[in-house]
């Protein structure tokens, strides 16, 4: 929380060691097995995981939230609704500490310029996602589930998606907010932009920026706008244990 300076959440990885290959990442992995019930098992896998995750915070007094990506397609199956609601049941872990967050690319068609990819009825992409995606969106946050969308491009029509997405959270690199050479970009009227959209509409969106990897970063993002950071500067990836060791030695890290 870039007000407080205080961890408020934490974001969990899927990646998978092949015995030949080596790590294949997230964004790999579920672009892989996104259509398959391969695809299906290992988000089901995810959610149990990150719940488990959350009820030994919780066990503990840690109040941070957990966010997990999630292909937009996956969330429009009927059934990935009641997958989220049996890993909090199965786990007795708070809806609002669990954030699914998925992909703008998901919503975007191969090759698509910013003209195409947001808004317009003929997008094949939103067309068949759209009104699944939004039930499913709107049931997870009925039950408190938290709602996000990655890499917005703050220089396409992002606004498209505060109109037809239910979320809570928009995440957008730190890297267009501003550019350091001339000072504050169009990032930061579009971040305005986004927010004041959102207030408009009813919509109490925040703003996280990736890439935060040093004090200049940070300056940029706070004077943007965002109420949330992530990046090197507060913490490189690590594993559960890692990040418990981290949080330990943070002072008011367990309101």
């Amino acid at each position: 929380d870039l007000t407080t300076s205080r961890p408020v959440g934490a974001e969990a990885s899927l990646s998978w060691r092949h015995p030949t290959i080596g790590r294949i990442a997230v964004n790999e992995l579920l672009k892989v097995s996104a259509d398959t019930i391969t695809g299906a098992e290992i988000t089901a896998w995810g959610l149990n995981q990150a719940c488990q995750q959350l009820a030994g915070w919780q066990r503990e007094g840690n109040t941070m939230w957990v966010s997990l990506n999630v292909t937009a397609a996956q969330v429009a199956m009927p059934a990935f609704v009641g997958s989220v609601t049996a890993a909090l049941e199965r786990n007795r872990v708070s809806a609002a500490k669990l954030m699914i967050k998925i992909a703008e690319s998901d919503l975007s068609p191969a090759g698509s310029d910013a003209s195409d990819r947001h808004g317009g009825e003929g997008d094949p992409v939103m067309a068949a996602l759209v009104q699944p995606l939004v039930q499913s969106l709107a049931a997870l946050r009925s039950m408190g589930v938290r709602t996000a969308v990655d890499h917005l491009d703050t220089e396409a029509t992002s606004t498209t998606y505060l109109r037809r997405l239910p979320v809570d959270l928009i995440k957008v690199d730190r890297s267009q907010l501003t550019d350091r050479a001339d000072g504050p970009g169009k990032g930061t009227t579009a971040i305005a932009e986004i927010i004041e959209l959102g207030r408009l509409i009813g919509v109490d969106v925040e703003v996280a920026a990736r890439g935060v990897s040093d004090q200049a970063d940070l300056d940029a993002v706070r004077a943007a706008g965002c109420r949330y950071g992530q990046g090197d500067l507060f913490g490189r990836p690590v594993s559960a244990d890692g990040l418990q060791t981290y949080l330990g030695h943070r002072p008011g890290s367990r309101s």
